[in-house]
């Protein structure tokens, strides 16, 4: 049995147990803001690519779709990671913009996605008129 010493706090992995896949509220726009993504076959390709990610336990949430950026809640599992995840969503919109004569669609999402990731109990107090 291991010896406790009176007094000290307890371990970060007994504090911060991890029951549940992390949530991460994801915004990214595209270049000089442009309004690319105002195209019904850019919404259908992310609703394809919300629906592949269950096969890798990346649950895709609420999200907002704009002509300019995007906002996604996504629960990314033990088998994904979160750039990869993003990685994937870029390479599909961008086949979608391809499709739509965007020759030069790489650089759509400029030099790199301006993301930001925060916990969910501020968002789902921010967060809380999102209707059902």
């Amino acid at each position: 049995m291991k010896q406790k010493i009176k007094g000290t706090p307890p371990r970060l992995s007994v504090v911060y147990q991890r029951f549940e896949a992390p949530l991460y509220l994801v915004t990214f726009n595209t270049l000089f803001r442009r309004p690319l993504l105002a195209h019904d076959s850019v919404h259908t390709a992310f609703q394809h690519y919300a629906e592949q990610g269950l096969a890798f336990h990346v649950g895709t949430g609420r999200y907002v779709l704009m002509p300019d950026h995007v906002h996604v809640f996504v629960r990314i599992g033990p088998d994904m990671t979160l750039r990869r995840w993003i990685g994937g969503l870029k390479q599909c919109l961008g086949k979608a913009l391809r499709a739509l004569g965007h020759d030069r669609w790489r650089n759509a999402f400029g030099v790199g996605l301006s993301l930001r990731l925060k916990g969910i109990e501020p968002q789902a107090r921010r967060y809380s008129r999102i209707g059902t």
